[in-house]
């Protein structure tokens, strides 16, 4: 039975109000005072009595129940997302500040200029680094020795009019 958690008369009570009134002929207020309720909650028992509705009834605001499950699955849903991004994310929790900091360094003659340096930066990390996840620095390494061999020797290149070594 679903009842309302500030519900003063239960059904039977509801039933025994019902029957005082109508067989015993007790009035509204001797009622209210009984079953200490207010007259108007007595009236509102005898009005639901009449139109046959002792028994609480389930809610037919089909807007509220589309509104209570749809927040219900909204709330799962975002869980779920959570849940999901917390397993993705990767975590480098480190003691202080600048500790992650990298730096690539490259030495250059005064010649072969810094473009083709930055493209070949370019290159790695969208054919490679950006593909690719690595469980350790030194898989990382692996993989890296893995792509350059292929870049070398196996990939054709525009500059050569794809003739590979």
């Amino acid at each position: 039975m679903n009842m309302h958690k500030n519900t003063r008369l239960t059904p039977h009570h509801r039933q025994a109000v019902w029957t005082a009134y109508t067989q015993e002929k007790e009035s509204v207020s001797s009622l209210a005072r009984r079953y200490q309720v207010s007259r108007v909650t007595i009236y509102r028992s005898l009005k639901a009595a009449r139109a046959k509705l002792l028994k609480p009834q389930t809610s037919t605001n089909n807007r509220f129940k589309q509104a209570k499950y749809g927040m219900k699955r909204l709330a799962k849903v975002e869980r779920s997302i959570q849940e999901k991004l917390k397993k993705q994310a990767k975590r480098h929790n480190k003691s202080y500040p600048g500790e992650m900091v990298h730096v690539d360094t490259k030495r250059l003659p005064l010649l072969k200029t810094n473009g083709k340096v930055e493209r070949v930066i370019r290159t790695i990390m969208e054919m490679w680094h950006e593909k690719q996840s690595f469980d350790s620095p030194e898989h990382r390494q692996k993989e890296l020795c893995r792509f350059v061999n292929f870049y070398n020797t196996v990939k054709p290149h525009g500059s050569l009019d794809g003739i590979v070594n």
